[in-house]
């Protein structure tokens, strides 16, 4: 994923931040270290989306319907 960040971080449209690259990074951390320690998956962490209504100011950098915006 840091790879797509630092993509990011050179386009017009969109940003890297230090925040998105720690977040990154923990996650990598979070799932090796469960490996390491267990040798298995314990820690399963969540995905959840919330509809903001910013998309309609910006549809072509948020994406133009929910799938996109998703």
């Amino acid at each position: 994923m840091s790879t797509i960040e630092v993509f990011d971080g050179f386009s017009t449209g969109w940003g890297a931040s230090a925040n998105d690259l720690l977040a990154d990074f923990s996650g990598v951390l979070i799932y090796s270290s469960q490996y390491l320690e267990w040798k298995e998956e314990r820690i399963v962490p969540k995905f959840s989306y919330h509809f903001t209504h910013y998309a309609y100011l910006r549809p072509e950098e948020l994406g133009n319907n929910a799938a996109e915006r998703l």
